[in-house]
């Protein structure tokens, strides 16, 4: 089992969901891919409609913080003994982005950035 999470408004409470995934027998912790967030256009209207006002960004905007989710969370991993696998990403666009998140993660997962780059992939093979 992978436990897929978002953001976490303290360590504590990472921490906290960490442990208990562990408790209950998950192989891996998987983070982050969006930041809710207000999306308007230039008038400061709900670009997406009056009843949606937040959505889910992701890319680019977001990649310090899913870095910092990612730092936090192998420090709650490691500080804990923890046997969880950490799968992270979140805004990466360029190919070197892989080695931000590899510094933290076990894993790397890429979304938004092969939108942008369908080579990402294949120019961070190249330049490891």
């Amino acid at each position: 089992m992978i436990l897929k999470v978002g953001r976490f408004p303290t360590k504590e409470k990472l921490c906290e969901v960490f442990l208990a995934a562990e408790e209950a027998g998950a192989a891996a912790i998987s983070g982050i891919n969006t930041v809710p967030a207000r999306v308007s256009k230039k008038d400061q209207t709900p670009a997406l409609d009056e009843n949606r006002k937040t959505s889910g960004v992701c890319g680019y905007p977001i990649r310090a913080t899913a870095l910092n989710f990612a730092k936090e969370a192998r420090e709650v991993i490691s500080e804990n003994d923890l046997q969880l696998k950490l799968i992270a990403g979140g805004g990466i666009t360029q190919s070197q982005n892989f080695y931000d998140f590899l510094e933290y993660a076990d894993f790397v997962m890429c979304g938004t950035g092969w939108f942008a780059d369908p080579y990402i992939f294949t120019k961070w093979q190249e330049n490891r």
